[in-house]
């Protein structure tokens, strides 16, 4: 397990404490379907980890992946309401309807944060479709509703953090959603996320952590020993003292220290833009900023976490119109990251209906010949939702991700995204966090590996 399925799964934990996981992955099998949380109370048949879903299947066996796509139709339908194009929403509800299965629709939509825009696109459409009763429909608009509460504290957190720094002349660079809250979306809302990521000038990034403290992001909850984040990119990540799990990371860096891309902050910094009315607040460019997102999608959470905030946030800068594709493409080859860029436009394009310009395609350069195109996009669909137990060995996924992604010919050398995983388990072993199951044995892992293989190449 990586340092970021670790921390995440540590976040959604403090968020929804009651919620034990049933297996060790951090994608809905740990969640159990049958909780309130995704189905409301006496208009769900409970589902168990080993009981059937929709077609007698369980709800996460690869067996219900679409044939083109890879994705369940649960995840179809969550990446589908990235655009906001209605009729194309309804197009692909109406054909997944009687395939889904609303408490994986409702967990997989809460692990993507996509609960406001799901819920205002299922409103919109015609009413019971996809199983969409009354009764699902006010249980999914109560998440929504906390997801927006959630928000709006969130903003008003982070405006009175940054008049702090403001007035204590702390340079500071938005990033990602925070960034994207003040460009791309404009409103909150429409950008659902849990943390808050800022990166602090040089040498001053102590004193902007204390400084959050003061202002109320007192707990430090990580189990991450302290020296652990001298080489890391961020430090020890900060939560609000109100209890509703906002969290708060201090960037001095926006990798860590040993990564393959050429991504100098000074690059980031020397073509950032000041926020109207701050003077020590800044936002980087369009480009920059979905440079950074195809990034982290693609190398930081290894394609496997966080697809739908990654297209969401690609369809929106490339909506606005700003961002000058062509420099994009060349600090893409030459930051070492074309592949990365690559891999995440396109799963934009194929799984959301993100308006992708195909030159901009040519130009990043197809890291694969087209027929492995499609069946790598077809695994990387499946290792969204599907557990090791139906056919995801990890040394399966991670050669899979190097077929993908090239590290070597794109200049990455041996550094990897899971590079020093074991130094941050170790570290970031908590007694009270539930343990793995047993390793699988060697035949099994064989035996999974050669069932997934023949899928991805059937499309079965």
């Amino acid at each position: 397990m990586g340092t970021g399925q670790v921390r995440l799964i540590r976040i959604y934990f403090r968020i929804c404490p009651n919620e034990g996981p049933k297996v060790s992955c951090l994608i809905p099998p740990s969640m159990d379907l049958h909780h309130e949380r995704y189905a409301p109370p006496m208009t769900q048949p409970a589902v168990s980890p080993t009981s059937p879903g929709v077609g007698g299947a369980h709800p996460l066996h690869p067996s219900r992946t679409g044939r083109v796509s890879g994705l369940l139709p649960e995840m179809e339908l969550v990446l589908a309401s990235v655009r906001d194009e209605p009729d194309t929403f309804q197009a692909t509800l109406a054909r997944l309807g009687p395939s889904l299965h609303w408490p994986l629709l409702v967990a997989l939509s809460e692990r993507e944060m996509a609960t406001p825009i799901l819920h205002r696109r299922l409103r919109r459409a015609e009413s019971g479709a996809g199983g969409a009763t009354p009764e699902r429909m006010a249980h999914l608009g109560r998440l929504a509703m906390v997801h927006e509460f959630r928000l709006m504290e969130m903003e008003r957190r982070l405006n009175a953090l940054l008049s702090t720094y403001e007035s204590e002349g702390i340079r500071v660079l938005l990033l990602k959603g925070a960034a994207l809250w003040h460009s791309a979306y404009r409103k909150p809302a429409r950008r659902p996320m849990g943390d808050v990521d800022l990166l602090v000038e040089e040498g001053r990034a102590e004193e902007a952590w204390e400084l959050a403290r003061v202002q109320g992001w007192g707990q430090v909850v990580d189990w991450v020993p302290m020296e652990a984040f001298e080489e890391h990119q961020h430090m020890a990540r900060l939560y609000d003292e109100s209890g509703l799990g906002l969290g708060l990371e201090i960037h001095t860096d926006i990798f860590p220290e040993r990564n393959p891309f050429r991504f100098p902050t000074a690059e980031l910094w020397s073509h950032a833009e000041p926020l109207p009315g701050r003077n020590h607040v800044h936002v980087p460019t369009s480009r920059h900023l979905l440079l950074h997102n195809c990034l982290h999608f693609a190398w930081s959470h290894a394609f496997g976490y966080g697809a739908w905030k990654a297209m969401r946030d690609t369809n929106a800068l490339l909506r606005r119109g700003d961002v000058d594709l062509d420099r994009f493409v060349a600090e893409a080859h030459q930051q070492r990251a074309a592949s990365c860029a690559f891999w995440t436009l396109h799963l934009a394009s194929e799984w959301s209906g993100v308006e992708v310009d195909p030159e901009v395609l040519r130009g990043l350069g197809r890291p694969v010949p087209r027929p492995a195109v499609t069946v790598l996009r077809r695994h990387l669909a499946t290792a969204l939702t599907t557990p090791a137990e139906y056919g995801l060995p990890v040394r399966l996924s991670h050669r899979m991700w190097e077929a993908a992604v090239r590290p070597e010919p794109s200049g990455h050398g041996d550094i990897r995204p899971w590079s020093g995983d074991e130094k941050w388990e170790m570290a970031a072993t908590d007694p009270d966090t539930p343990g793995s199951p047993p390793e699988p044995s060697g035949f099994d892992r064989g035996r999974a590996t050669l069932r997934h293989l023949v899928r991805l190449i059937s499309g079965r």
